[in-house]
C-alpha cells in the first residue's frame, strides 16, 4: 500500500494558522490533499495533526486524519517522527503493510498536475528507495565576488 502523509501541526509561530490560510479561496492544506487524491499511485491520504480545525478541514477535503500526540507536535519535532507515528498507527492492523510513503508538505501547495505519479514511476523504473523533488530559486542576494 502507498500512503501520502501530510504533517500539519497547529502551533505555527511565524504565520499563525498557516495550514488553513486561504490561497485562491481554498485552505492551504487542501491543495496537498487534492494532489494526493488525484494520484493513481496513492492508496490512502492521511493528515497527521494535533489541531481540531486542521483535522476537520482535512476530512472535509477527503483525507483521513491521525491525531498526533503533543510530544510529536512541538517546534522542534522532526517531521520524520510524525511519519513514523502514522505508519506505526495504521500498521497495527495486521492486514495493512505500507510499501511507500509519499511525504507531502502542506506549505508547498503548488504541484504540477501528475507530478506525483511521474515521480513514483521514475522511482520504480530506477529501482530507488527514495526520491525528492526540489526547485531552483532564481533569487540571488549578495555581491558577486571577484576571483
Amino acid at each position: 500500500m502507498n500512503i501520502a502523509i501530510i504533517p500539519a501541526r497547529g502551533g505555527s509561530k511565524e504565520i499563525l494558522g498557516k495550514n488553513l490560510k486561504p490561497l485562491n479561496s481554498k485552505p492551504l492544506i487542501a491543495y496537498s490533499i487534492e494532489s494526493a487524491k488525484n494520484s493513481k499511485c496513492v492508496d490512502r491520504v492521511i493528515v497527521s495533526t494535533d489541531d481540531e480545525k486542521i483535522a476537520y478541514t482535512s476530512e472535509k477535503y477527503g483525507a483521513e486524519v491521525i491525531i498526533r500526540p503533543p510530544e510529536l507536535a512541538t517546534d522542534v519535532s522532526p517531521s520524520e517522527d510524525a511519519l513514523i507515528h502514522v505508519v506505526d498507527t495504521i500498521e497495527r492492523d495486521p492486514n495493512v503493510r505500507v510499501d511507500f510513503i509519499l511525504f507531502l508538505q502542506a506549505t508547498n501547495p503548488i504541484r504540477q498536475y501528475g507530478l506525483i505519479d511521474q515521480c513514483f514511476d521514475k522511482l520504480l523504473k530506477k529501482k530507488g528507495d527514495s526520491l525528492v523533488t526540489v526547485c531552483f530559486d532564481h533569487i540571488f542576494i549578495g555581491r558577486k565576488k571577484k576571483v
